[in-house]
């Protein structure tokens, strides 16, 4: 009995003395896999990189903790998953064993400069003018993270600032090949938004696709729609969208406003679609200046500002015509009217046609009612009417008016029943 006890004494006492040594041996292994991962990271951002601590099960999986990158951001945790067949072979050097990067809880920066270039990409090739391929060629997952996104330089003509900081992200980044990354990505902008694409390391072609739903009209319009003259003031968005050349994708408005040059349309409810140099409008309805409007058409060729569109107008005060055209001040128009209009040609000198109805109209503070089949271009008015009720009477007539200096009418048809005296009152020039 003796002996046993005196055996299981000294089994107890070596068993107590190797756990202890094994406690100093793994921390030893850590505080070396820290250093090395420092040096390994350091290298691959071409800046240096701290790690508080590291853990793990050390064979295939290591766990670092609290994991900063100057100018880049910091991880609460970075999960390495690695071959350690690899890695034996590599003597001792992580990144070219590495399979996967878990990035959890982390926030982080992204910034495109002026030039249109990504400082993140330009880390891997120590900041030259094409990144080259990083070392690591694996995956990094995205677990729960946050980021800033600063664009110095924007998609129109002239460089905008842009910023956005995203939440709850998760997603994918892949660079198992060596020339093409891939990514995806999912977060909340507070809106829930996702991106999915790819950047070629040797080009430096990128593809980005975007889908988010009830986004911000004013701040995300101005930033992708390259168009002049467009300002985006409020409402909401869902879209998908290609972001980057050729642009493609679609829009749907939910009471959205905008301003494009001397116009104001608030109100939008309905669908954009966007081709590279083409806005396509569908069954989008809005207010234009006080006008009740559903348009179907597009803009194209932003450069020269056309457009081809074709305008279905509601019940509407005629005294709104004089926030396109002025010279009609001089005609005191008022009353309502419903219209049916084409408009082609450019957006500072469109070309209109169509057909208009009017009823309880006013002109020169006389009524008028009936239809009209009429054209607009160049500041000349062409109009044509069966049955027109003018000045006391029915006009079936061609007419021209010519506004590009005092406003001049001029009538060829058959006329019944004109009141004359109210005629020569109140047109100035008869």
């Amino acid at each position: 009995m003796r002996r046993l006890v005196s055996a299981l004494l000294l089994l107890g006492l070596i068993v107590l003395t190797c756990g202890f040594s094994l406690k100093e041996w793994r921390s030893s292994i850590y505080d070396s896999i820290k250093s090395q991962a420092e040096s390994n990271f350091s290298g691959l951002f071409n800046r240096t990189v701290s790690i508080e601590s590291a853990g793990g099960w050390l064979v295939g999986r290591i766990e670092l903790n609290n994991m900063t990158v100057p100018g880049l951001g910091r991880a609460e945790q970075v999960v390495l998953t690695y071959n350690p067949i690899t890695y034996a072979f590599a003597k001792g050097d992580m990144i070219p064993a590495l399979t996967r990067i878990t990035v959890i809880n982390g926030n982080f920066k992204i910034e495109r400069d002026r030039s249109g270039a990504y400082a993140i990409l330009k880390t891997f090739s120590g900041g030259g003018e094409s990144a080259g391929p990083p070392p690591f060629h694996g995956r990094i997952i995205i677990k729960n993270c946050s980021a800033e996104y600063a664009d110095h330089r924007g998609y129109k003509e002239t460089p905008e600032y842009f910023y956005v900081a995203a939440q709850k992200l998760n997603g994918d980044l892949d660079l198992r090949n060596k020339d093409v990354i891939k990514f995806s990505l999912s977060g909340r902008l507070p809106e829930f938004a996702k991106a999915l694409g790819s950047f070629n390391t040797a080009t430096n072609k990128y593809e980005l696709n975007v889908t988010a739903e009830k986004l911000d009209v004013k701040k995300w319009a101005n930033y992708t729609i390259p168009l002049p003259g467009l300002k985006a003031l409020g409402g909401q968005v869902d879209l998908s969208l290609r972001v980057a050349p050729p642009k493609t994708g679609k829009v749907s408005f939910h009471n959205a406003s905008v301003a494009f040059l001397d116009y104001k349309l608030s109100g939008a409810n309905g669908v954009l679609f966007i081709d590279d140099e083409q806005l396509a409008l569908q069954n989008l309805a809005v207010d234009l200046n006080g006008f009740q409007l559903t348009a179907n058409g597009r803009f194209f060729d932003f450069s020269r500002r056309n457009l081809d569109l074709s305008i279905l107008a509601g019940t509407s005060d005629l005294k709104n015509l004089t926030a396109f055209w002025p010279q009609l001040n001089d005609l005191d128009p008022a009353g309502t009217g419903t219209a049916q209009i084409k408009l082609s040609g450019t957006v500072a000198n469109p070309a209109v046609s169509g057909e208009a109805s009017f009823a309880g109209g006013q002109l020169y503070g006389q009524s008028v009612s009936g239809a009209v089949k009429f054209s607009f271009n160049n500041k000349l008015l062409a109009a044509e009417t069966n049955s027109l009720k003018l000045y006391g009477g029915n006009l079936t007539a061609r007419l021209n008016l010519d506004l590009n200096k005092n406003p001049s009418l001029l009538l060829n048809g058959k006329i019944a029943g004109l009141d004359l005296a109210a005629l020569a009152q109140r047109s100035p020039g008869i």
